[in-house]
């Protein structure tokens, strides 16, 4: 597992939006929000909206932010482990 980082934890704190990719690179979908649980500096979990849902609050997943590899601001795209 990727270990998270001040700077990847500053970056994922403003990720809302952005494509989430799998480690082969597919498309997973994107961040609807972030959720922070245990720590302040860093969010916990992403909630994603998955790529082929367009309702509000369905097709939804959790994904720990200890599966991130990267975060690209200006790809806006988070890489999963």
């Amino acid at each position: 597992m990727a270990r998270v980082t001040g700077t990847i934890g500053e970056k994922l704190a403003r990720c809302a939006g952005y494509s989430v990719h799998g480690p082969g690179g597919d498309k997973l979908g994107k961040v609807a929000w972030v959720r922070y649980a245990t720590r302040t500096d860093c969010p916990d979990t992403l909630v994603v909206r998955a790529a082929r849902s367009r309702r509000v609050h369905s097709g939804t997943a959790e994904i720990s932010t200890n599966r991130v590899d990267e975060v690209d601001p200006a790809l806006r795209t988070v890489t999963l482990t």
